[in-house]
């Protein structure tokens, strides 16, 4: 009897255990979508209809691909490669404002509060506060130019008010 009860007490906690962990994953799933940052859906990601794939490549100088979702912690992210992935512009909106300047990194007053233009490599950041959340375009390759990182920076805080 007290193993039967051992048993039965065993399959009620594994059935309530299983229940949660899949009520997590719907959660994160639905969460996902809602968000853009599903594989696959940059249709319902916000920030990839910011820009059409043209627009993109005309920044870029070099034709690219279309949008792709970037999974972006706190946020929402949009990335445009090239088939070769040697350039590409990644723009990511978070659901926070930004801590303030990068190291390394210059203010750019033109573009809002804790505006900065962060030089790498081979690559351009910039990134702004357009009100409460923070916003941050990266260009990366041969082409990537500070003059493309900023216009597709102002440009995202411009369709974003719309």
């Amino acid at each position: 009897m007290r193993y039967a009860s051992l048993v039965v007490l065993f399959l009620a906690v594994t059935s309530a255990v299983a229940a949660e962990v899949h009520t997590q994953e719907d959660a994160k799933k639905l969460a996902d979508e809602l968000s853009g940052n599903v594989p696959g859906k940059a249709a319902s990601n916000p920030v990839c209809n910011l820009f059409r794939q043209a627009e993109i490549a005309k920044y870029l100088g070099v034709a690219i691909g279309p949008g792709e979702n970037r999974n972006v912690p706190n946020g929402i992210g949009c990335s445009w490669t090239t088939k070769d992935y040697e350039s590409w512009v990644g723009i990511s909106t978070y659901n926070v404002a930004l801590p303030g300047l990068p190291k390394g990194a210059r203010p750019l007053s033109t573009v809002g509060a804790n505006g900065y233009l962060l030089r790498h490599v081979d690559s351009w950041e910039t990134g702004a506060d357009d009100g409460n959340q923070g916003i941050v375009v990266q260009v990366y390759g041969e082409t990537a130019t500070e003059a493309a990182a900023t216009s597709i920076l102002q440009e995202t805080i411009k369709r974003r008010r719309r």
